[in-house]
């Protein structure tokens, strides 16, 4: 039961930490994607009324992404004691996994993750062994 108590009070904390980060995050996603807080209100009082937004900062977020993801990466692993003769083959294998995780994911990968990041500020990302899901099907 303590161990509960300190995931619950974990949680907590967390949330709480980023209550203002969350906030800011949707302000940003509402800004985004064309909505704000008296959306429905103005609708409403104004029905003979067009309401229009301004798409700057959609175009302005989408301009980023699109020049900041525009080139695929190049990956080079440096010379090093650990990989003595062998930098060109883990190079190899590295853009061969970049070039099939985006025909597996049907875009690009950089795409989506300058977009997570111009958006929120961060990006997850992480390699799955197929043959995990292969075995869990």
């Amino acid at each position: 039961m303590a161990k509960l108590q300190e995931f619950v009070d974990r949680a907590n904390d967390l949330k709480a930490r980023y209550t203002e980060r969350d906030a800011m995050c949707d302000e940003v996603e509402a800004m985004n994607f064309f909505e704000w807080a008296g959306k429905s209100e103005a609708e409403r009082k104004a029905q003979n009324v067009k309401i229009t937004i301004s798409p700057d900062p959609h175009n302005q977020l989408k301009s980023a992404v699109q020049m900041m993801s525009a080139i695929e990466p190049k990956f080079r692993v440096p010379e090093g004691k650990n990989f003595t003769g062998d930098e060109s083959k883990i190079e190899t294998f590295i853009q061969t996994l970049w070039a099939e995780a985006n025909k597996l994911s049907g875009s690009s990968v950089l795409y989506d993750l300058t977009y997570s990041a111009l958006l929120y500020g961060e990006t997850h990302l992480a390699t799955v062994d197929m043959l995990d899901y292969v075995g869990y099907y």
